[in-house]
């Protein structure tokens, strides 16, 4: 309540160090003519009496303890002390003596008139202060910026003196009297001066006033305030160059004029806040400014696509400046690199947004672009056209395929067979990346992302399996071109004699590519990826990468091959057994000598797969194990002489000896387990001699601690627990008989 947040405790410091109890009332702040200045009254809560009257100084005298305590010492040099019941009427307390003590430095208070709202001011309401209009800040001159910039660190600290900052700002056209200042303490050189303003800058940009950032942002400001952002106090021997910058590198360039000069004025404001958030102010940034700051790009972003898409004849003057064959190369870049701005301007908006731009864009003939963009000889512009692609794949990829196949009806070369060329001719590894992953997101059908089961785009579009067979029918022997080329013709003799194949970067990187694009295959399009590697001889030729002198290229091979065997499929475990891919993987793996790499481990992950898999591969166990000679003598891991044991069990039937069934596989389960070596399948002496006994010897010795058992004394009142699980089951106690 409000008597709540006023309500405290008077304390004064004793000749004993003491704090001494004065008594409890409610305080308030008022003007006193008598002392001509402002007074903190406590009244006592029983009489009313006056427990405390101190006048408010301007000197630093005030000390805020804790949440709740307020400490200063009077002229006399007494030391009084206020003690709270809540925090929130000490805070109210506490920043009306900061305001009144920056008044009382700045000017000199001499009748009540002079500040007739603070005239009985009660700070159980909030509301008198904020609508007191005594808040004011000195006008900016060389001689008082510290004072200036005083009056803004304490102001901003409070929601009332931002409030009073923002309205003083607005209201009295701040700006205009503090910009100038920044040439003149340039020509006098007064660095600290120019600290200062930097400082007082950074305040009103934190302010995070809509009105204040137009100010900020207008052409004939903006240079000024920039400018005084590039002094800081934390560095003082370092300055920016940021007007520099803003005069010779960034202008806008229009492709075609823009006629509509509200846009070209929000296109501006964008760059400036963006420069504003990743440049000037990049290392001060709270997270509300930054917030705001994004939310004013936003928006701003937000009409200018608005504009762009529904202005029907700009686009025709641009996409007809593509198809010029008179219009220059430098022009049609240009525009290029503009599509490219709008489409990752798009790419942060929301679904709605992204459709309709698309939409129009592709009304216009954006896919058409990239048959002579993506093959042009300037990098720029390839990596601009490669990027807008991505933009619209990430969006949504059925819109390419269904180009694609309009193209095909029309009996012309679809796009996806231009970007496999341009993936097997391009120069640059970075965009060979890229394309490579555009040519996965095209074949990737699926609703949801394999690895974090986040939908991605609409699954099952009506096109999608006419694509993929038109795809895998007519586009993947292309693709897989280069390592369906290899031949062992490319493989050349090391000095001691080894075979090796030899590729360069570019041909390696290939074939890395399409290692990988084969593995996503396999997995996401089962059937297809079955048929196209039945009728090709592309494992076979994978197997060549095996020998190949550089270390990805060999794992390359081996995910292959491993995620053939991960799919658990009949169909890749006969085909692997049939052309003996596991010869070359254990040459691969013979040839690390046991040291711990990454080819080392996955030959190993891939043969302890096998191992511990007990569906549908006794085929692959038993086409390692028909290998032995080439492992035999590798004795630092167990895995083949484990495959080796477990083919002999998958072998051996079953066998009956003396009318008790036992399989091998007990004795072979206890061999493997004591070779692991963990402790759990070791086996003490007697379990071994019983799992190696037979019944008879059991029946035998059964017999013979019966007999010795009907020695002992009371034996023939006990049962055995054999006897009870026999199910010669007797009472558990001997009840007499009853006499009834």
């Amino acid at each position: 309540t409000d008597s709540n947040r006023r309500r405290v405790k008077v304390y004064e410091l004793s000749g004993e160090n003491q704090w001494v109890d004065k008594g409890t009332g409610l305080v308030s702040q008022q003007y006193v003519e008598v002392k001509e200045g402002f007074c903190m009254i406590v009244r006592s809560e029983e009489d009313s009496s006056v427990l405390l009257d101190s006048k408010i100084r301007k000197e630093d005298v005030y000390n805020r303890q804790q949440d709740t305590l307020i400490v200063w010492t009077e002229p006399n040099g007494t030391d009084l002390a206020l003690s709270f019941q809540e925090a929130a009427g000490c805070t109210d307390i506490w920043n009306i003596i900061l305001d009144i003590q920056r008044r009382l430095s700045g000017m000199r208070i001499s009748t009540g008139r002079k500040f007739l709202n603070f005239r009985r001011l009660d700070i159980s309401n909030a509301d008198d202060v904020r609508n007191s209009g005594a808040f004011e800040i000195k006008s900016p001159a060389l001689d008082n910026l510290k004072d200036v910039e005083q009056s803004f660190v304490v102001g901003c600290r409070t929601m009332y003196g931002r409030e009073q900052l923002v309205n003083a700002i607005v209201q009295e056209n701040y700006l205009s009297k503090l910009l100038p200042l920044l040439e003149i303490c340039e020509d006098l050189e007064s660095t600290e001066e120019l600290f200062s303003l930097s400082n007082i800058m950074k305040i009103i940009i934190f302010l995070n006033d809509t009105k204040i950032y137009d100010a900020v942002l207008e052409d004939e400001n903006f240079l000024r305030v920039v400018g005084m952002l590039e002094y800081d106090r934390d560095f003082p021997k370092v300055k920016a160059n940021h007007r520099d910058h803003l005069t010779n590198n960034a202008h806008l360039k229009q492709v075609i004029p823009i006629p509509n000069k509200d846009i070209v004025a929000r296109i501006q404001r964008v760059y400036r806040l963006q420069f504003l958030k990743d440049v000037a102010l990049a290392r001060l940034l709270d997270d509300q400014t930054f917030s705001s700051l994004n939310s004013l790009i936003f928006f701003n972003q937000v009409e200018i696509v608005n504009y762009f898409q529904q202005n029907q004849q700009y686009l025709a003057e641009l996409f007809g400046m593509l198809n010029s064959e008179s219009e220059s190369d430098d022009k049609k870049r240009d525009v290029i690199g503009f599509f490219l701005e709008l489409c990752s301007v798009v790419k942060n908006m929301q679904v709605g947004t992204r459709n309709s731009f698309y939409r129009s864009m592709g009304q216009h003939g954006l896919l058409s672009i990239f048959e002579f963009t993506l093959a042009d000889s300037n990098v720029a512009v390839r990596l601009s056209a490669t990027a807008i692609l991505s933009s619209i794949l990430d969006h949504d990829a059925s819109l390419v395929r269904s180009f694609c196949l309009a193209q095909t009806k029309q009996s012309a070369a679809p796009l996806v067979e231009f970007i496999i060329g341009r993936f097997l001719e391009e120069p640059d590894l970075g965009l060979r990346s890229q394309l490579s992953e555009i040519i996965r997101i095209l074949l990737d059908t699926s609703g949801l992302d394999s690895s974090e089961g986040i939908s991605t785009h609409a699954a099952g579009d009506a096109d999608s399996d006419e694509f993929l067979n038109l795809f895998f029918e007519k586009y993947m022997s292309k693709l897989a071109e280069p390592i369906l080329a290899l031949d062992y013709g490319n493989l050349s003799k090391e000095k001691d004699g080894t075979e090796v194949l030899i590729l360069d970067e570019s041909k390696a990187t290939k074939c890395n590519f399409i290692c990988e694009f084969l593995c996503f295959s396999i997995r996401q399009h089962s059937y297809r990826s079955k048929y196209y590697i039945l009728g090709s001889s592309i494992l076979q030729k994978i197997l060549l990468l095996l020998k190949a002198k550089d270390s990805y290229l060999r794992l390359a091979a081996i995910r292959v091959f491993r995620t053939c065997v991960g799919m658990k499929d009949d169909f890749y475990n006969r085909h692997l057994a049939k052309h003996d891919v596991f010869g070359p993987i254990i040459i691969a793996f013979r040839e690390t000598k046991g040291r711990y790499n990454m080819i080392n481990s996955a030959c190993l992950d891939l043969f302890e797969f096998i191992r511990k898999v007990c569906e549908n591969v006794k085929l692959l166990v038993a086409s390692i194990a028909s290998l032995k000679s080439q492992f035999t003598d590798m004795t630092f891991v167990s895995t083949f002489k484990d495959l080796l044991l477990r083919h002999e069990q998958n072998m051996e039937p079953p066998s009956v000896e003396n009318g008790t069934t036992q399989t091998r596989y007990a004795k072979t389960h206890f061999e493997l387990s004591r070779r692991r070596g963990d402790g759990w399948g070791k086996l003490d002496d007697e379990e071994e001699a019983y799992f190696n006994s037979s019944d008879n010897e059991d029946d035998a010795n059964k017999e013979a601690e019966s007999e010795e058992f009907r020695g002992v004394p009371g034996a023939n009142q006990a049962q055995t627990s054999a006897d009870i699980l026999a199910g010669n089951r007797g009472p558990l106690v001997d009840y007499p008989e009853d006499e009834d």
